[in-house]
């Protein structure tokens, strides 16, 4: 029992990996993970980059904890990191562009 260790009673696996997690306990962290997005999006009017994204990910890692789902923070990590990716991509898209992005469309003036 190299993989496991006795926390408060209970025997914990150490290299626990996303896919030994329920697909039950995987739609829920997703749906918690994406409504966390979601408000970050909506408070704070940009996307979550660098630590701002790892402080979303501790916010949503501590939900997992409150509900008792044991799986090791690395693996939240890099399970959510890829999932706020793709968000990030979509959202970019939808977002609108920066009048500094646009060219100006206005006729020159002739002097």
């Amino acid at each position: 029992m190299k993989n496991h260790v006795k926390v408060g009673g209970r025997l914990l696996q150490t290299n626990k990996t996303w896919s030994h997690l329920k697909q039950k306990q995987q739609e829920w962290i997703l749906q918690t993970a994406r409504k966390q997005y979601d408000r970050f999006l909506r408070e704070r009017g940009k996307l979550p980059v660098e630590g701002s994204k790892k402080q979303l990910i501790e916010d949503i890692y501590t939900k997992i904890e409150e509900r008792e789902i044991w799986i090791p923070y690395g693996e939240v990590y890099r399970v959510l990191c890829k999932h706020i990716a793709r968000w990030n991509r979509r959202e970019a898209l939808a977002l609108p562009q920066t009048d500094s992005d646009e060219t100006d469309l206005t006729e020159p003036s002739e002097e």
